[in-house]
């Protein structure tokens, strides 16, 4: 999963709240969002 994946799975699921939530990103996603990596992980887990 890139950052452009990342992203656009974490707005489609921001249109689907009903509600605000909060939301803790870490290991791969985190490095992908956070530090710019490239393709840090193959797995997001909600």
């Amino acid at each position: 999963m890139d950052k452009y994946d990342l992203v656009k799975m974490l707005k489609d699921l921001d249109d689907r709240l009903s509600k605000s939530s909060d939301l803790v990103i870490i290991g791969g996603a985190a490095m992908i969002l956070h530090y710019q990596a490239n393709r840090a992980t193959r797995d997001t887990m909600l």
